[in-house]
């Protein structure tokens, strides 16, 4: 297994127990380089109880934390499964 996906693995972990809503979890990249980015649901989980547990994961790339609707997390699965 890469080690972002080992990574990737770990933040679900985190998440699932802060929520019970549909999320995401992948790995992007944009101007600013690569980092891990965790979709939720917003209003459906505690900002920063997840930024603290994210925290000491220890992971040594950015984590950016992109709340949106339920919708959007469901689109981007369907989108993915596509590729």
């Amino acid at each position: 297994m890469k080690e972002k996906d080992k990574i990737i693995s770990q933040i679900k972990e985190v998440v699932v127990d802060m929520t019970e809503e549909c999320f995401d979890v992948c790995f992007e990249s944009d101007g600013g380089g690569n980092h891990f980015v965790i979709y939720a649901v917003e209003n459906k989980f505690n900002v920063e109880s997840l930024r603290k547990k994210i925290y000491d994961l220890n992971i040594k790339r950015r984590i950016i934390i992109v709340s949106c609707n339920e919708e959007k997390i469901k689109l981007r699965h369907q989108h993915s499964y596509r590729d």
